[in-house]
């Protein structure tokens, strides 16, 4: 019952408890991918089911009303598919071609040594134990001391705890293999339809795609400026439905996976991935320096086209507003050169 993506409540919901609402709703408010995927649930059904789902709001749920019934007119879904039927298109032409190149970052549970994930919780628990009594708080304390106790109930210690762990647990098991293969080849035109929340989008006429899709001012103008540029061929929004992604490791130590956001062809050889960010935040330097390390990788393994990336962030885009992508690529440079911890490391 994981992914629920549309509730409609038929029940009369008339009872003074909120047991039954509270577990009708609960269901779609599960989340269905992990990480930071933004998610949406459509909710529809009588006036008593809807007042307490307007309730709720005041725990954090952000809710957007629309009207349904006599004197409205219907929404059609948004539909995103390979714009096939456009006469004006050489698909073939604007197609996009992307190696998939197997992972690099795992975990490798040996180094563990005999602390097992699986079967060694005793051992995990008498290291938890040590480590609680000599080293999270300023001084040595006796385990069994109602103080200490007490102690180990406050959030910022069980915080410590799980968080110190955690960072050590990564260290010990997240491992970059150092090389990649090329197992597959991802076809722009062989994405699947899917469809979209309402949002903003254009229509594009460099992308096999029937329309660019956007929630952020950022990507559509972005899209926009592609569109204009003489020197791009084609390009696409990198959407789920593509399954472009790179593994990578996170700013809290885990594997995580990571979406760029554009895909553009300037020509038959030469292929950019594009990230554009609003605000950044402490995974970005980790996805571009793996983003780097994926056109590195793929153009080690293979000379028939050469993959670059680069990082647009919007405070620059909108200032110094760049006319082609040849500007786009010579004035942001931002994680093109290594750094002195990436040369160490090589």
């Amino acid at each position: 019952m994981r992914n629920v993506t549309t509730i409609v409540g038929l029940r009369a919901y008339s009872a003074q408890s909120n047991i039954l609402p509270e577990q009708t709703l609960g269901r779609g408010l599960r989340k269905m991918y992990p990480g930071g995927v933004e998610e949406y649930v459509s909710v529809v059904g009588t006036n008593a089911f809807m007042d307490f789902v307007e309730s709720i709001q005041a725990e954090g749920v952000v809710l957007e009303r629309k009207p349904m019934g006599e004197g409205t007119q219907a929404k059609t879904p948004l539909v995103v598919e390979i714009d096939r039927d456009n006469a004006k298109k050489d698909i073939d032409a604007l197609d996009i071609e992307i190696p998939v190149l197997t992972p690099r970052i795992y975990r490798e549970y040996k180094n563990l040594k005999d602390l097992r994930l699986v079967s060694g919780y005793d051992v995990l628990y008498g290291k938890v134990k040590v480590f609680v009594q000599n080293e999270l708080f300023d001084r040595q304390v006796e385990l069994e001391s109602p103080n200490t106790l007490r102690n180990l109930s406050e959030p910022a210690a069980t915080k410590t705890v799980l968080e110190t762990f955690k960072k050590a647990i990564n260290a010990l098991t997240v491992q970059d293999k150092g090389d990649a293969e090329i197992r597959d080849t991802i076809k722009l035109r062989q994405t699947r339809p899917f469809v979209a929340k309402d949002q903003g989008y254009l229509i594009p006429k460099k992308s096999v795609f029937n329309k660019i899709i956007g929630d952020k001012g950022l990507e559509l103008s972005f899209a926009r400026f592609l569109e204009d540029c003489d020197d791009v061929v084609s390009y696409a929004k990198n959407y789920l439905a593509v399954h472009f992604k790179l593994d990578y490791v996170n700013a809290d130590g885990d594997i995580s996976n990571y979406y760029p956001d554009f895909l553009v062809k300037l020509s038959a050889r030469r292929i950019f991935i594009v990230e554009t960010k609003g605000l950044e935040d402490l995974d970005v330097p980790l996805k571009m320096q793996r983003l780097r390390q994926w056109c590195e990788d793929i153009n080690r393994v293979q000379a028939d086209v050469v993959y670059d990336f680069v990082y647009a962030d919007q405070e620059s885009f909108e200032r110094y507003k760049p006319s082609s992508f040849r500007q786009l690529v010579d004035g942001f440079r931002e994680y093109k050169e290594k750094s002195q911890s990436d040369v160490d490391q090589a």
